[in-house]
């Protein structure tokens, strides 16, 4: 169960995706924000997802926290940190042919 500062953390990744589509001259940016209920966090079972702005700014079609992004040669980083963790879990060989 989310504890009571679960909704003040909420409205500031709110406020700051407002901020930030405003400040950076965005179309739109979409967040999710987990955190396991056995954390030992104070947020523990926070689990919200946020969109703001246009999924297509031509068209004024709203933003949603579904909506699929492009997201090109970033998935490179995903990639590449997925391989790291399992090298370092000794289940795969970086330097094997």
């Amino acid at each position: 169960m989310m504890k009571d500062n679960g909704h003040r953390e909420k409205n500031t990744i709110e406020t700051y995706l407002l901020q930030a589509l405003d400040l950076y001259d965005l179309a739109g940016l979409a967040c999710g924000v987990r955190v396991g209920a056995d954390s030992p966090l104070s947020n523990a079972g926070l689990d919200e997802e946020f969109a703001c702005g246009y999924a297509d700014f031509e068209e004024k079609l709203p933003l949603e926290a579904g909506d699929a992004f492009h997201c090109a040669s970033l998935s490179k980083l995903f990639v590449g940190a997925a391989a790291l963790r399992l090298a370092d879990k000794g289940l795969l060989d970086l330097d094997g042919r």
